[in-house]
């Protein structure tokens, strides 16, 4: 059976449900009862192997399509800009043609070291599934809008890092600075990486030292030259180059098109009409029973306020965006120009409806995610198609392509914090063979390699905050 999503109706759920249902642990219990579109894939995905399932994360949509096309082209040119400098100009434009021919991007992690075991996880197992492809290259946007410190107890996010059960400080910051900045925004910091308690000197993976002391312009920029280095650092042969982008990506492929005349993604922001009908649909579905992962916390945008991002709200008249609670905010016109001119200069960023769109959805490109992801892309899928099935913006026959194709397969969780690989991750350093096991994997059925499923068990404050939504209607 396909792993594409499905609009499951109600005789397709029930003929599933009496197929699989005996034996299903308690947390995909949870899934199913609960309608998500996770749970039937992860039904359908026990008794496969994690080698077979490889080639599954490797669907890209073939279209003839030419307002497609045309986003196509401006992703791949804009990441030909964005790697300017990083690598030769020939490697950089056999990134952008396989980007071309394979419109494909992991988009599951946050921006932060990849001794992170998510982020390790995530990474491993799309090279895996690259490898197994045959392709070259691992293109992934790392979403850097998220803050330093995600949680304070425990302390958990990018800013901080956990080595053999040692809390470490990834940055010279302050406590106060890790709370209130995000990593897009986190100016000038300097590589420390010291443990946080009372033990010092904790001896760390020589590509870790050696990063001690550097400086980037960015906290976004450190962990992409650094994420390199480590993964340039693994031995594993055969091994494929990990591509790496951030935010900065989406915020230059939303001035391009927003910049180019009677383009979707400009109409939809600034027509008078379209833009209405936009912003209607997104305050109507995120509020509905509908929606279980989206939010409206900014309207498109994210403002950058010192070191830490701020919400944003437009004005009644809709030409002035502005931050909406910062006594040093920021404030510019809602034009194409001075959106463009901001987003270029990082004063704003996108929030995730905004840059899923432009990176995803317009040119249709896989997006290779976590499991929350396999749940919001198809809800911003659903806004998009009902606001354009609204307005008078595109034939039909491109609505079709907006709602019928599956533009995300999921990578997240597939295997438990107890598997072996991750007591190798501590110690992962130059030479190191670590992605070998992938090789040892391929004939592992998945059901095995999730055990209990617990790494899907957030989902029931994503369920509770759906049923207060329910009752509050």
């Amino acid at each position: 059976m396909s792993l594409e999503h499905k609009k499951f109706d109600e005789n397709y759920d029930r003929l599933l449900l009496e197929h699989f249902k005996q034996g299903v642990p308690p947390i995909l219990d949870n899934l199913l009862q609960h309608k998500t579109r996770l749970g039937p894939l992860l039904l359908i995905l026990r008794d496969r192997k994690f080698g077979d399932y490889l080639r599954d994360l490797i669907q890209t949509t073939e279209t003839n399509n030419e307002i497609v096309q045309s986003d196509r082209k401006i992703v791949a040119d804009c990441m030909r800009h964005q790697l300017e400098g990083r690598y030769p100009l020939q490697i950089i434009e056999k990134i952008a043609v396989q980007q071309s021919h394979y419109p494909l991007m992991q988009t599951a992690d946050h921006s932060q070291l990849i001794y992170d075991p998510a982020t390790f996880l995530n990474n491993f197992i799309f090279h895996s599934a690259i490898k197994q492809a045959g392709l070259e290259y691992a293109v992934v946007q790392q979403c850097s809008t998220v803050r330093m410190l995600t949680t304070n107890s425990p302390k958990s996010g990018p800013g901080v890092l956990t080595l053999n059960d040692e809390l470490y400080r990834v940055f010279d910051t302050s406590n106060r600075k890790l709370v209130s900045s995000n990593v897009a925004t986190l100016r000038n910091p300097r590589y420390l990486l010291e443990p946080m308690g009372t033990t010092k000197n904790q001896k760390i993976p020589q590509v870790l030292h050696e990063l001690r002391g550097l400086q980037f312009p960015d906290a976004a920029t450190a962990f992409r030259e650094a994420n390199n280095k480590i993964w340039s650092a693994i031995g594993s042969k055969d091994k494929r180059e990990l591509v790496l982008f951030d935010e900065y990506l989406s915020s230059e492929i939303i001035p391009r098109m927003i910049l180019t005349p009677n383009h979707i993604l400009n109409n939809l922001l600034f027509d008078p009409e379209a833009s209405g009908v936009f912003r209607d649909t997104i305050r109507d579905f995120v509020s509905s029973i509908d929606c279980l992962l989206l939010t409206d916390t900014t309207d498109f945008f994210w403002g950058r306020t010192r070191d830490q991002l701020s919400s944003m709200k437009l004005s009644s008249q809709r030409d002035v965006l502005q931050t909406d609670k910062s006594s040093k905010g920021v404030q510019i016109e809602f034009s194409p120009e001075s959106v463009a001119y901001n987003l270029m200069n990082k004063n704003i960023y996108p929030n995730l409806l905004l840059s899923m769109v432009a990176v995803s959805i317009l040119p249709q490109t896989t997006a290779v995610g976590g499991s929350s992801q396999f749940e919001y892309i198809p809800e911003i899928q659903e806004i998009l198609s009902r606001t354009l099935a609204k307005v008078n913006l595109v034939p039909g026959e491109y609505i079709k392509t907006i709602t019928e194709n599956f533009l995300s397969t999921m990578l997240s969780h597939l295997l438990p914090t107890t598997h072996p690989i991750f007591n190798e991750l501590a110690a992962l350093d130059y030479g190191n063979d670590i992605l070998r096991f992938g090789e040892d994997l391929q004939n592992t059925s998945l059901a095995e390699l999730m055990e209990d499923y617990s790494g899907f068990s957030y989902f029931s404050k994503l369920f509770e905050r759906r049923d207060s939504r329910k009752k509050s209607n």
